[in-house]
């Protein structure tokens, strides 16, 4: 279950989103200000940050800069600001989305799933190494490991396996592997 901090000093509008997410399945935090929704977001692990841009205490841009200096949870903007200026200002403040008022509960709920979709890290790929001849690779998600020439010239002698993916560090050879093929 997704945290979703809703601020809005509007309750109705409050009220609405909680319905709506709740609906979804997320649970809801909700803040009337922007200073109340920073007290929140420090208090509380939070998924994603659905905020008004016109607040008291501190606006939703402020809000959102703040956020920034810590955090890239996903922000979306629902506001009834709609210029295409103001949209794009707080896109490039570093909010996600952007929903005007009025507007659809159920396009807002999905919104905020797809945001989580984005947000949330894929799937590691599967344990099953990759063979070929005496050589065996473990395709992971990890961090690059410096290689030796002996075990460079084995991946490059290894076909399937892209270049890219190797310097990027989503494929690790096995130390024990190749020091077992290489006599090292």
């Amino acid at each position: 279950m997704a945290v979703v901090l809703v601020a809005d000093d509007d309750g109705h509008i409050r009220e609405v989103v909680r319905f709506a997410l709740e609906k979804a399945g997320h649970r809801i935090i909700e803040a009337s200000d922007g200073a109340d929704a920073l007290r929140r977001l420090a208090e509380e692990r939070v998924d994603v940050a659905v905020l008004d841009i016109i607040m008291p205490e501190l606006d939703g841009i402020e809000v959102c800069r703040k956020l920034r200096e810590k955090s890239s949870i996903p922000v979306l903007f629902l506001s009834s600001r709609d210029d295409e200026l103001d949209r794009v200002l707080g896109l490039e403040i570093g909010a996600d989305d952007y929903v005007t008022k009025p507007f659809s509960p159920r396009e807002l709920a999905a919104r905020v799933k797809a945001l989580l979709r984005r947000a949330t890290p894929a799937a590691e790929p599967s344990e099953t190494p990759l063979r070929r001849g005496d050589l065996v690779v473990e395709v992971r998600l990890v961090l690059p490991q410096v290689l030796d020439e002996r075990s460079k010239e084995l991946l490059r002698e290894f076909g399937r396996i892209n270049r890219e993916d190797v310097r990027s560090g989503l494929v690790k050879v096995g130390q024990e592997d190749v020091k077992a093929r290489t006599g090292g």
